[in-house]
């Protein structure tokens, strides 16, 4: 008995049995070819970089070809263009030569007209143009007072003082300069002055002489004078007789004085000068903390509404005006007498207090400042600060 024949599975190329298919089944995949491994060569990697009219194409392989874009380029070479400037040439210019062109200027030739006559000038046109135009005087510093400045024999006062006194050339000046010499019976405080050998010169006391302390004046002004004119009034002639202090007026004394306390023009009463520091810096710095006390004389009568606008604390031209303590001391027909107690005097305050009230200021004086009043000082006298008298 014969035993049934299988079908033969056919070889494949190698020699091998093909793999039996399965009915139903799906054919396997195509295994694509092996690739090689190894990294390609650098030139291999570079591509090509995309330029304008150039697209890309893929190929079969994943890489891109660049190719040359069917479309012809409408823009025009700039290199074989002709060049259209709208400057123009200067080579072939036909403007004319300004350098070479003749001058037709009518204008009479200056230097070759002859001067026409200046007219006569006035007498007093020439003197005030000569005033006009003069230097200024030449300032001269006054030299200090001498007895006999050419003879021969004369020596400096210092010098003389030295020897009468027995002392060094610094205390002698300090001798002098505090009023304590006299010479001929006149009191001298110029060191460089010089005296003959027949001038009587008078040391009172042959103690050496302190320095000088800074001094503070208090001054009874009158109304009309200027700061600048006050200073006229500071002179030994106008120093209050019974003054208790027992100083005598020096130059030193009025070397640096300043006024703290300045007043109107038009106003009057007590003013005080001074040339020491912690009494500027009082006066000056705390200002605001010392009340000011003065009489104001307006025209009229004061209503009770004027009095109370005085007495409020006002703003005057954007400023706010410290609130001040306003009563009518006299009252007459004609006139009206306030007395104003306020804090922060300057010049000024009292005239626009009375004109926000509508009141009409015509004078005023100062009787204190702090606590130290004007009391009995006549008017246009001074006298020192006594030492235990305090703002």
């Amino acid at each position: 008995m014969t035993e049934p024949t299988r079908p033969q599975t056919p070889a494949t190329p190698s020699g091998q049995p093909a793999a039996r298919r399965i009915r139903g089944a799906q054919p396997p995949a195509a295994t694509p070819p092996a690739r090689d491994s190894r990294p390609a060569p650098r030139s291999a990697q570079r591509t090509a970089p995309q330029r304008p009219g150039k697209r890309p194409d893929a190929r079969s392989d994943g890489q891109r070809e660049f190719r040359h874009d069917a479309r012809p380029d409408q823009r025009p070479d700039l290199r074989t263009a002709p060049r259209h400037d709208p400057r123009p040439d200067l080579r072939t210019d036909t403007r004319p030569d300004l350098r070479t062109a003749p001058r037709s200027d009518a204008r009479p030739d200056l230097r070759q007209a002859p001067a026409a006559p200046r007219p006569p000038r006035p007498e007093h046109a020439a003197q005030h143009t000569h005033a006009q135009t003069a230097p200024p005087a030449r300032r001269t510093r006054q030299r200090p007072p001498t007895i006999q400045v050419d003879s021969p024999t004369a020596v400096r006062l210092a010098k003389r003082v030295m020897e009468e006194a027995a002392c060094s050339r610094a205390q002698a000046e300090q001798l002098i300069e505090g009023g304590r010499v006299r010479v001929n019976g006149k009191v001298v405080q110029d060191p460089p002055t010089r005296v003959e050998p027949h001038d009587r010169v008078e040391v009172q006391g042959t103690e050496t002489a302190a320095r000088l302390a800074p001094a503070t004046l208090l001054l009874h002004k009158p109304s009309g004078l200027t700061t600048q004119a006050m200073l006229a009034l500071l002179t030994e002639a106008n120093h209050q007789p019974n003054d208790r202090s027992g100083l005598q007026l020096l130059k030193k004394h009025l070397s640096g004085l300043v006024c703290l306390t300045p007043l109107e023009p038009a106003a009057s009463g007590l003013v005080v000068w001074s040339q020491h520091p912690g009494i500027s810096r009082k006066l000056q710095e705390d200002a605001s903390t010392i009340e000011h006390e003065a009489l104001a004389t307006v025209r009229g009568t004061v209503s009770p509404e004027a009095l109370r606008i005085l007495n409020a604390s006002a703003v005057i031209d954007g400023r706010a005006m410290h609130s001040a303590r306003a009563s009518i001391n006299q009252a007459q027909p004609d006139h009206t007498t306030l007395r104003f107690a306020f804090k922060g005097y300057y010049p000024g305050q009292v005239v626009q207090l009375c004109e926000h009230a509508g009141l009409e200021l015509t004078a005023l004086r100062r009787l204190r400042i702090g606590r130290l009043p004007l009391a009995s000082l006549p008017e246009g006298k001074w006298r020192f600060l006594l030492g235990y008298e305090r703002f």
